[in-house]
């Protein structure tokens, strides 16, 4: 409706109001009605509404939206009310009706009854829009209810009275003197509630609306109420949500990697200056999930220049729109790929590159495994073209972001990965007996979460889609930490190395990916479909391990760790090859790969890799 008919239609029943009010105050003092008859009384009971209302708009009453009314618009009303009954009284003392003066005591009795009519009018009208006109919004599939009965649960719920995003069904609290009272009409109940509390009311939700919980304490509680399929959100800002600034709809669910128990990663602020400070940093797969978050990491950092080299335009893309948010950061997107001895030649001598995080890699173990060639040449040679032009160029660092797929490997990734270490190892013991500077340097790490390889992604799109979600194993496990934390580990690592180093972060335990998806489901609201519960929403099957796939990953070759000054990195020096013997096996790989001999390649990969065992997969390779 028109904003200038609203207003119209509030100054009449305003208008209906005050001269009902003035009617109800003069037969409370005077016990009896006097009804308009003679003229002076017929002055007053016109008069006195348009003085009301005129007192009304000075206090800019009208210009109040009152679907959100509250007791402020309460407030406001009674002063200007008051303002209007002493205004009255003081015009009627020029007037004597009926032989009667005006009442002194009509001062406060006007005002009262005006209050009262008036601000029912206004909490009348706030009902038939929230309420009736509304009543569509009030879905059952809104029903929710919120963690919390605090100061941040109560203005959660009352930023709902006046928007209706869901429907309040109640609070939980855990503590004692709040159960059982009532905040806006909803009860407030314990945790052993939720369960029964989900069939009366068909709860859908539960919002967490307790900001003052540390990490773990929220963990531990979505840890604990997790166990009902009722779909978790957190609030991160309750003020944000309340200011209009965070919706409903944009509230993000609680994410998977909030249950895996990790702590925050502590950052060592010298290992951060010493890695990345003034100085120019080559990221090669800068447009990756890896490369474009160590990126990001850098960007927040004190660093000269971020040189970005990408082989996917789109990728590149996407992370240069990142970057170029940050003020002040100057960085240098390339187009090439890492196997181009003219593309990194290039780089080196048009920027004095301090260090290199070699991120660029293919990774997706089953691709790799169909696609055997590219992998040895994108994932070994491109390392050694890397690592080569880094070691002409008197790059002083190089560290190469490595996987646990590396140790032991039993597909074709994790064995071209396990050769790159090597490459890398055996370059720096060139390095160091040349007495050139560059120091090499690898970092070995599990899955990492919502990474293009991670299950992650895939789970959820799965469970987006219905299910089912597919499982390889009932048995299978993988360690897992988040990007961040991954890229801020390896960031710190460069500034331990003293060249040879393979280091190992610490991952945790390591975690079932079949309790991994049990909980995605649960976190999404859902039941898990099996022979107990076969009316349930996501079944879980199980398609066998994929070629090269392995039950467990592990980290150590020989399992010989030593603690570094950083609590969560560990660093290994493993037994390697010399150069002088790998750059003939590498010649021979070279001429098997460009041949299309795949018999020849995987017997040089076994042969130089300890403890590969590659899968007898039979399908075509190219």
């Amino acid at each position: 409706m028109n904003r200038k008919i609203k207003k119209t239609i509030l100054g009449f029943l305003d208008f209906i109001a005050l001269m009902l009010a003035l009617m109800v105050a003069l037969y409370l003092r005077l016990d009896y009605w006097l009804l308009p008859s003679e003229k002076s009384w017929n002055l007053v009971f016109i008069f006195a509404p348009f003085l009301g209302i005129l007192t009304l708009k000075l206090f800019n009453l009208y210009k109040r939206v009152y679907r959100f009314t509250d007791s402020s618009d309460l407030v406001i009303l009674s002063k200007a009310l008051l303002v209007y009954s002493i205004t009255l009284y003081v015009f009627s003392l020029m007037l004597t009706f009926e032989g009667q003066s005006f009442p002194k005591s009509m001062v406060i009795l006007n005002w009262l009854v005006s209050l009262i009519f008036l601000g029912s009018v206004r909490l009348l009208i706030k009902f038939l829009l929230m309420n009736i006109f509304t009543s569509n919004i009030n879905k059952s599939d809104s029903n929710v209810l919120i963690y919390g009965a605090g100061s941040a649960g109560v203005l959660l719920a009352k930023n709902n009275v006046n928007f209706k995003e869901f429907k309040v069904v109640g609070f939980i609290d855990d503590d004692l003197n709040k159960q059982g009272n009532y905040i806006f009409g909803k009860k407030v109940y314990p945790e052993t509630k939720i369960k029964e509390l989900k069939k009366i009311f068909n709860v859908k939700e539960i919002l967490i609306a307790i900001p003052s919980l540390s990490k773990q304490e929220r963990n531990n509680l979505i840890r604990r109420i997790s166990s009902y399929p009722i779909k978790i959100r957190n609030i991160p800002s309750i003020r944000g949500f309340i200011n209009g600034d965070i919706k409903f709809d944009q509230i993000k669910n609680i994410a998977i990697e909030d249950l895996l128990g990790r702590s925050e990663s502590v950052s060592v602020k010298d290992l951060l200056k010493k890695s990345v400070d003034q100085k120019n940093i080559l990221v090669t797969g800068a447009g990756g999930s890896i490369g474009s978050e160590i990126c990001i990491e850098l960007a927040k950092l004190n660093v000269s220049r971020i040189i970005l080299l990408e082989n996917n335009e789109f990728a590149l893309y996407k992370i240069e729109k990142k970057l170029s948010k940050y003020q002040n950061l100057i960085f240098s997107p390339i187009l090439g790929s890492i196997e181009s001895k003219e593309t990194l030649k290039r780089i080196f001598e048009k920027y004095p590159v301090d260090s290199v995080f070699h991120a660029a890699a293919y990774k997706h173990v089953p691709i790799v495994e169909n696609n055997i060639f590219a992998g040895i040449r994108n994932n070994i040679f491109g390392t050694l073209v890397c690592a080569k032009s880094s070691l002409e160029a008197n790059v002083k660092n190089f560290i190469l972001i490595s996987t646990d797929k590396a140790v032991r490997p039993t597909n074709v990734m994790g064995a071209t990965k396990r050769y790159a270490e090597l490459v890398l190892q055996s370059l720096n013991q060139y390095s160091s007996e040349n007495g050139l500077k560059t120091m090499f340097s690898m970092v070995r790490f599990g899955n990492v979460l919502n990474s293009s390889g991670s299950v992650i992604p895939l789970f959820d799109e799965q469970i987006r889609n219905g299910g089912p979600i597919t499982v390889t194993d009932p048995n299978i496990t993988r360690y897992f930490m988040t990007i961040k934390e991954a890229v801020q580990l390896v960031i710190q690592s460069s500034a331990l190395t003293k060249g040879g180093e393979v280091f190992l972060l610490e991952m945790g335990n390591p975690v079932r990916i079949y309790d991994l998806a049990t909980q995605m489901i649960k976190l999404s609201g859902l039941s898990i479909k099996d022979n107990n519960n076969p009316n349930g929403d996501i079944e879980i099957k199980f398609s066998g391990l994929r070629p090269g796939e392995k039950l467990y990953e592990e980290l150590l070759i020989d399992g010989n760790a030593k603690k570094t000054s950083h609590r969560l990195i560990y660093k290994s020096e493993e037994n390697f090859i010399r150069w002088e013997e790998l750059e003939l096996v590498t010649a021979n790989l070279l001429e098997a790969c460009e041949k299309f001999n795949l018999t020849k390649c995987k017997k040089i990969l076994k042969e130089t890799i300890i403890g590969y065992k590659p899968s007898e997969n039979k399908e075509s390779q190219t």
